[in-house]
């Protein structure tokens, strides 16, 4: 969980932009002279791959010939193949990793990757976070949280909710509800978030959360599913008349965040210019536009102050995992 001080904090410090056509920290710059990749463990199309050739494609604007960055999608094993490639990496810049709040919950439930996220990969940005959205079939007879909460208390277990997966951060983020709000449900994993909400959308499953961009073709008119709430602390921009979880009385807040890492060893000045890189690359109006229309929000922090959500993040973790008695199979 991230609490609001720790997003305000983590906006705070970020660099100012900088002029000129790169980026030196220390005589350091990045991208070097040659092409840099950013591996992404998701699928393209997702978020998170939107995301990373946003910033792929601007760092490769302000190289200007100099060199090109691209982005390789290296999926599989609940996104433990894509970590552990980058994981693996030299640590010379050419190669980073773009992920989301997935890599914070790996930490208490993955013992065996083949490395450990908390030393194999040093964090460089935050740089988006995504509301999460509680979404249930149009038909439902849940109107709010409180008549979900009501109804899973009245039925223990009796309620089903679908997820991108056993160990995927909407899976987590339930069963963090799920524990705020004193319930149990049953889960269904699915490949990914599409065939969860398709399922949602069919009254096959109850209830998931989501993320907007993942919901937003089935919603408007001739909707087939609606949201009941937001995860955030405040209401959205993008959803005012929605309420939070936190407006029925459940202390509940959280963000899916995205941001970059490099390989363990990468030298501090590589890091800072890494992250002053990213920040100059989508500081501008457009790509902050670009990200708003993907539903979210620019966030960009220093690598300590990410470092430490991270750390934060895993003990919240360590927690819920360890009270609902989460496994990885």
């Amino acid at each position: 969980m991230v609490q609001r001080r720790t997003l305000l904090r983590a906006g705070f410090g970020a660099p100012l932009i900088l002029p000129g056509r790169m980026l030196h920290a220390q005589g350091t710059s990045w991208p070097g002279e040659r092409q840099a990749k950013i591996i992404v463990p998701l699928a393209p199309g997702g978020t998170a791959d939107l995301l990373a050739r946003l910033i792929a494609q601007r760092l490769t604007e302000r190289a200007e010939g100099r060199a090109t960055v691209v982005v390789e999608n290296r999926t599989g094993a609940g996104n433990a193949i894509g970590w552990a490639a980058a994981a693996r990496a030299a640590p010379d810049g050419n190669t980073a990793l773009f992920t989301d709040n997935s890599l914070a919950m790996a930490i208490p439930l993955r013992q065996e990757m083949g490395f450990d996220p908390r030393t194999d990969l040093v964090p460089v940005t935050r740089v988006a976070d995504l509301a999460p959205v509680f979404c249930v079939p149009n038909e439902s007879p849940y109107r709010t949280i409180g008549d979900l909460v009501a109804a899973a208390k009245a039925r223990p277990e009796a309620i089903n909710y679908g997820s991108g997966g056993n160990g995927s951060a909407p899976h987590l983020a339930t069963e963090y509800f799920s524990h705020v709000a004193g319930i149990r449900m049953t889960h269904v994993g699915y490949r990914g978030m599409a065939q969860a909400t398709q399922d949602l959308a069919g009254g096959r499953v109850s209830f998931i959360i989501s993320t907007q961009p993942t919901v937003a073709g089935l919603l408007g008119a001739g909707s087939r599913i609606r949201i009941i709430a937001v995860g955030t602390g405040s209401r959205h921009p993008a959803l005012p008349d929605v309420p939070t979880v936190k407006e029925a009385g459940l202390h509940y807040e959280l963000s899916f965040w995205f941001g970059l890492f490099a390989p363990k060893g990468t030298p501090p000045a590589l890091v800072t210019a890494m992250q002053e890189a990213v920040a100059a690359s989508v500081s501008d109006p457009a790509s902050r536009r670009k990200m708003e229309e993907m539903g979210a929000t620019f966030v960009l922090s220093t690598p300590d102050a990410f470092r430490a959500d991270i750390a934060t993040e895993a003990g919240l973790w360590s927690s819920i995992v360890r009270e609902r008695q989460i496994r990885i199979e």
